[in-house]
């Protein structure tokens, strides 16, 4: 997040079930594609009960996952990776078709 807001270019993020301009970014940290699921609510700004009945899950099993991808990015709040999946949605954005 420091080379971000440093004004660095932001490693490309996992694919999320959610569109992104038509695009499926490379997934560099490795996630699962439930992590790329519950990254992708976060994302969006949903709590964890609201992803665990958006999956079918519990929110404790959402939870867990969030822990496990904070981990994975290298994050350590929830609020950093609300930045993240935008920042990467708009590099998404920006990329050339083709």
């Amino acid at each position: 997040m420091t080379a971000i807001a440093a004004g660095g270019r932001p490693a490309q993020a996992a694919s999320w079930n959610i569109p992104v301009a038509g695009r499926r970014p490379t997934n560099e940290h490795h996630l699962t594609p439930r992590e790329d699921q519950v990254l992708g609510l976060v994302g969006l700004g949903m709590t964890n009960r609201e992803i665990g009945g958006r999956l079918g899950i519990a929110e404790k099993t959402v939870k867990n996952t969030v822990t496990m991808v904070l981990a994975k990015l290298g994050l350590e709040r929830r609020t950093q990776a609300v930045i993240y999946v935008t920042v990467q949605r708009m590099a998404a954005d920006q990329m050339p078709a083709g």
